[in-house]
């Protein structure tokens, strides 16, 4: 059995370390050097026990003579159980119950402070986003136009054939007619690359790969495809997206004053662009925002589902909804065809481009 120890203090001399006995009404403290004095007893009554430490870790005794003994209260505890009289018992219980209470109120007192730095935390993220929307909103045209200009001069393999340009610009322009006052002036660019891709850059630059020209199925499923395009354009999604991704370092950059580097930094990853994911709220409003905008330019919408069907046809892996940044295509199709159903039937003009002659020209670039 270990052996039990405690610190007797007695009036007007040093502490002396003890070891601790045990009896049916007392605890006997027996100095480890026999020069420090004799044994002193310590009466196991409730009247002269008391608690201290950190959270009545240490259990304290009054002596007949005036002594104090300190001792550990966790060996001590379980002999002392069935030690001393009632009231005794009584209060080391009592104890018992408001140590289980402080270490419970503790506990919550701890998850209560995480969840409230969490809660600030979150607040302040919130804030900072919100804060940067505003900001993006006060951006000059002219100066996001530059930093579209940037991204587009990195395109290699730009085709000027108008055969192919002229259609997917007659596009263009027809869907552009129903957003009147918007204030850029949009430029189409279309790269002869593999992809199934289109994107739009800051400040109207709208890039097609012919990838896309040659999946689609006919003109009104690439009419659906730019009014997506457009409406990242009209709402300024890529310019957002990129001052969000660089958020930190343009307010260190405000922080030490230094406010012209600000824009320097923002066209100094103009050329990251490119890989830069929108993520789902964005592409979902730009979906819907997409097919009204069709709807206004008197385009049929169901192009736009239709093409999501022909990727959904073409997809080789299916990636979960949850792991990708881009919404699930068929959620897309589901969303957008819930839309549509829920307009009124509307009149619609076909688009009157040379499509077929669209198709042999890519294939003569392609040769």
């Amino acid at each position: 059995m270990d052996v039990l120890l405690g610190n007797l203090f007695r009036p007007g001399q040093k502490a002396c370390l003890c070891e601790l006995r045990v009896e049916a009404d007392h605890i006997l403290a027996v100095p480890r050097e026999s020069e420090e004095g004799e044994s002193e007893k310590f009466p196991l009554r409730a009247d002269n026990l008391s608690f201290g430490g950190d959270g009545g870790t240490q259990l304290i005794l009054k002596g007949e003579n005036g002594s104090t003994l300190y001792a550990e209260r966790a060996p001590l505890q379980p002999i002392l159980v069935s030690r001393g009289d009632r009231d005794f018992q009584d209060k080391i219980q009592l104890e018992d119950k408001r140590m289980v209470r402080a270490g419970r109120m503790m506990l919550i007192t701890f998850f209560g402070f995480c969840l409230g730095c969490g809660l600030l935390l979150w607040l302040g993220v919130l804030g900072l986003n919100w804060g940067v929307d505003r900001a993006v909103d006060q951006i000059p045209i002219s100066w996001e136009e530059s930093l579209g200009d940037v991204v587009v001069s990195n395109l290699e393999g730009e085709i000027t054939d108008p055969r192919v340009t002229e259609p997917v610009k007659k596009i263009v322009d027809r869907i552009a007619t129903a957003q009147p006052g918007q204030p850029y002036n949009l430029e189409l660019h279309v790269v002869d690359n593999p992809q199934i891709n289109a994107f739009a850059a800051p400040g109207g630059q709208i890039v097609v790969y012919t990838g896309l020209l040659e999946k689609a199925q006919g003109p009104d499923e690439l009419a659906g495809v730019l009014a997506h395009e457009f409406q990242h354009v009209f709402r300024r999604h890529g310019l957002r997206n990129m001052v969000h991704n660089l958020k930190w370092q343009m307010i260190a950059a405000l922080l030490v004053g230094d406010v012209g580097s600000v824009q320097q930094l923002v066209m100094a990853h103009a050329p990251q662009f490119l890989s830069l994911p929108y993520g789902r709220s964005l592409e979902e409003e730009a979906d819907l925002e997409g097919a009204e905008l069709l709807m206004k330019a008197q385009i049929d919408p169901q192009g736009m589902v239709e093409f999501f069907k022909t990727m959904e046809r073409n997809q080789t892996v299916q990636v979960p909804e949850f792991l990708s940044s881009h919404p699930d295509t068929g959620s897309r199709i589901e969303e957008l065809q819930g839309w549509i159903s829920e307009q009124p039937s509307g009149t619609y003009e076909p688009l009157d481009v040379e499509w077929e002659e669209l198709k042999v020209a890519l294939n003569g670039n392609s040769e």
